[in-house]
């Protein structure tokens, strides 16, 4: 759970996601101003991407989550609780699984659950769920919550600075979609006749 909340709330890419190390994350607690470094009680996690697609210069940079209400989600809370559960040196990778792992567990996520399917084949041999699970995969949980927070009115340059995004035109493309019925101009355009 910890792996999937962290990656849609961070709009991580699988690749980012698998190379996240423990010296990477802060757990915080902002207190008048202050950042205080707290795994017990913490209200926002700061992840360091040492690198990324989009920063050639090996610049770095940070990504911030605020804690959610809903516990069920909450990639704050997530962390903290794996945190205590597992002892992790500076260095270690938190998920130390491989990219493709990522996509089978979006793809696992997103298959209805009543069917109770254990492996991927059993899945991909489910007609209603392989169709879900062909449309989604690692890159889904950076599409999703990008779609997510434009539909909430989410500023541009915010999202791309959240995303990672240099280019305006690579950004659209993840808001364009979740957008299309916002405020479209064919709404009303035929209205019904009054008998």
């Amino acid at each position: 759970r910890a792996m999937l909340t962290v990656g849609w709330f961070c709009a991580l890419r699988s690749a980012n996601l698998v190379a996240i190390r423990r010296e990477h994350v802060r757990l915080i607690r902002r207190a008048e101003g202050e950042l205080i470094d707290d795994i017990e009680k913490p209200d926002g996690l700061i992840l360091h991407l040492p690198r990324s697609k989009t920063d050639q210069l090996g610049e770095g940079r940070d990504v911030a989550v605020v804690a959610q209400d809903d516990e069920t989600v909450c990639p704050v809370r997530a962390l903290a609780t794996y945190f205590e559960s597992v002892p992790f040196n500076t260095n270690d990778l938190i998920f130390p699984v491989s990219e493709r792992t990522v996509s089978r567990l979006v793809k696992r996520f997103v298959s209805n659950a009543e069917h109770g399917h254990k492996t991927m084949r059993e899945i991909e041999a489910c007609t209603s769920c392989a169709d879900t699970a062909r449309r989604f995969g690692s890159h889904s949980l950076r599409r999703g919550v990008e779609t997510k927070m434009a539909q909430a009115g989410v500023g541009e340059r915010r999202l791309m600075r959240h995303g990672g995004w240099k280019d305006e035109r690579v950004a659209r493309g993840y808001m364009d979609d979740a957008l299309l019925f916002e405020n479209n101009p064919t709404e009303g355009l035929a209205a019904k006749r009054s008998t």
